[in-house]
């Protein structure tokens, strides 16, 4: 891993990637505690990841016109926050959002 103006950077999978930083402390140590997707069209439940398996809410808000896909991460310090993929109008907007609601504890996986 190399350091390059502040950002580490490293070959993830054949490619180059980044190492993903907290936006409450910047630590490097963040973990994936849940993936959630809220499809666009006729499905009409939420799909969710996290440590205790494969979920579908079927009550959940869903939102309206486009899809959404959701990353909840949680950093060693215990800060939490969310990436948001939205498709809008033909386009995918990223929007970070610290201090979700309802984030889990316990991460993905571990090494």
């Amino acid at each position: 891993m190399k350091k390059s103006d502040n950002t580490a950077v490293t070959t993830v999978m054949g490619g180059p990637g980044m190492v993903i930083g907290c936006p409450i402390c910047c630590g490097d140590a963040v973990r994936p505690v849940r993936l959630r997707c809220n499809p666009a069209g006729s499905m009409a439940a939420e799909v969710a990841i996290d440590a205790d398996g494969v979920h579908v809410d079927k009550t959940a808000n869903l939102c309206k016109g486009g899809g959404m896909v959701t990353l909840d991460l949680r950093c060693a310090n215990g800060h939490t926050f969310m990436w948001a993929f939205a498709l809008t109008h033909g386009r995918t907007i990223l929007a970070t959002v610290t201090d979700p609601p309802r984030c889990p504890e316990k991460a993905i996986w571990a090494n």
